[in-house]
């Protein structure tokens, strides 16, 4: 009780300072443009867990599809780099449903991603709706984030403050197993899941995110979200789903929630099997 009481004291000591200064805008954004451009634009949030879809029984790639078949969106948000989008819907275009991980090969990264290439993007063509990238992910950020913990943050002053987080990172994991893990889809779309991963993710960017540049917290969410939200200015008005790793909703949820050209729509009522 001793070890868990501290870990989360450790948390708790930096997240004042940090939302001063580092946290999502707290300002709405007002626009000024004609009523049509003013109607609020339908958006929801749904968080997901990448590899592990494939592990989970509850919370499958199948689950996700179906999931995204009740909210039945006109344009889906995805974790994929605008400039990659092409490249990557060739190749999943190819297989469709039966796309494996073996067959994005040469996409990199979206093969850790088989609720995209196994799911939403092939579903897109029955649904019909638009997908849209929307992901701040960049060879700069990665290069950024290598230099850093190739270098600096191997220092001893930087394996404190690791072996810190460390710590307060297995008590999260202690919550999520308690929770279901990944069979729980309604804890990774909750609102306690985003809130213990706001603190969880505050306490990693006080002690990292002045050496990893481009690819600190604060950074790549700012980074994501400035995608998203030029994406929405030129979708007013309609049903907009976006689909992201649950560790990025605490995030996407508070800036949502400070605009007033948006209605934000609970993803929980469309979980259910």
């Amino acid at each position: 009780m001793a070890k868990r009481s501290l870990a989360w004291i450790l948390v708790f000591s930096g997240v004042c300072a940090w939302f001063a200064f580092a946290g999502p805008d707290a300002k709405p954004t007002r626009n000024n443009g004609t009523e049509k451009e003013k109607q609020k634009t339908e958006v929801a949030v749904l968080g997901v867990i990448h590899g592990s879809h494939l592990r989970s029984k509850a919370y499958s790639v199948d689950h996700v599809v179906e999931i995204v078949r009740r909210f039945r969106p006109e344009s889906v948000f995805v974790e994929i780099p605008p400039a990659r989008f092409a490249e990557i819907l060739a190749v999943v275009d190819r297989k469709g449903f039966r796309t494996r991980a073996a067959d994005v090969k040469d996409t990199t990264w979206i093969r850790a991603f088989p609720e995209l290439y196994r799911g939403i993007l092939p579903l897109r063509h029955e649904m019909k709706f638009e997908v849209v990238p929307v992901s701040g992910w960049s060879p700069e950020v990665n290069a950024d984030r290598r230099s850093f913990w190739s270098g600096a943050g191997k220092s001893a002053e930087q394996m404190q403050r690791h072996a810190i987080y460390s710590r307060v990172s297995r008590e999260f994991a202690a919550i999520r197993k308690r929770e279901g893990g990944i069979e729980n889809a309604a804890f990774y779309n909750s609102r306690h899941y985003a809130d213990l991963r706001q603190l969880e993710r505050t306490l990693w960017s006080a002690s990292f995110d002045h050496g990893l540049g481009r690819g600190g917290e604060v950074a790549i969410n700012r980074a994501h979200f400035g995608h998203i939200d030029k994406a929405l200015k030129t979708r007013r008005g309609r049903r907009i789903l976006i689909v992201y790793g649950a560790a990025h909703r605490y995030w996407f949820l508070k800036e949502l929630e400070a605009r007033s050209d948006v209605q934000l729509v609970d993803m929980i009522p469309y979980l259910s099997k």
